[in-house]
C-alpha cells in the first residue's frame, strides 16, 4: 500500500470510530453557517422542510444526518456541501480551484497572485487548510 492510500485509510478509520464527534462537528458547522446568515431555527427548518426539534438535534450532533437532509439544509443555507464537509475530506483534486475558493474571502488578494501560487506550489491538502 502506498503512503497516500495509508493516509486515506487512517482518516476513514478515524471518522468511523468517531461518528458522534463527526456528527457534532457537522452540526456545529451548520449552526455557524446559520448564524452567518442571521437565520433562526424556525426559518432554516421551514426552508429545509424539517422540524425545529430535528434541526436542533442535528446541530447538537445527536443524529447521523441523511444525505437528503444534508443537501436540503445546504440549499437552505445557500452553501455548497463542500463548504461544510471540507475539513473532513482527504486530498484535493488536480483541477479543483480550492485555493481560490478558500482565499476569495480576502478581497485584497488578487486572482493573479492566487493563480501564481497555485502554479508554483504542489497540491497539498494541509496547505489548503490555512485561513487567510
Amino acid at each position: 500500500m502506498n503512503r497516500k492510500t495509508n493516509q486515506i485509510s487512517l482518516v476513514n478509520e478515524y471518522l468511523n470510530k468517531n461518528k458522534s464527534k463527526f456528527n457534532k462537528e457537522i452540526g456545529e458547522t451548520i449552526k455557524e453557517k446559520k448564524r452567518e446568515m442571521n437565520m433562526t431555527n424556525k426559518i432554516l427548518s421551514d426552508r429545509s422542510n424539517i422540524s425545529q426539534l430535528y434541526l436542533s438535534q442535528i446541530e447538537d450532533g445527536k443524529y447521523n444526518i441523511s444525505l437528503l437532509k444534508f443537501i436540503t439544509i445546504c440549499n437552505s443555507l445557500e452553501v455548497y456541501p463542500n463548504e461544510i464537509l471540507e475539513e473532513f475530506l482527504f486530498g484535493c483534486k488536480e483541477n479543483e480551484d480550492r485555493f481560490f475558493y478558500i482565499s476569495k474571502k480576502n478581497k485584497n488578494m488578487s486572482r493573479n497572485l492566487i493563480d501564481y501560487i497555485k502554479e508554483n506550489i504542489k497540491c497539498d491538502y494541509k496547505f489548503f487548510k490555512v485561513e487567510f
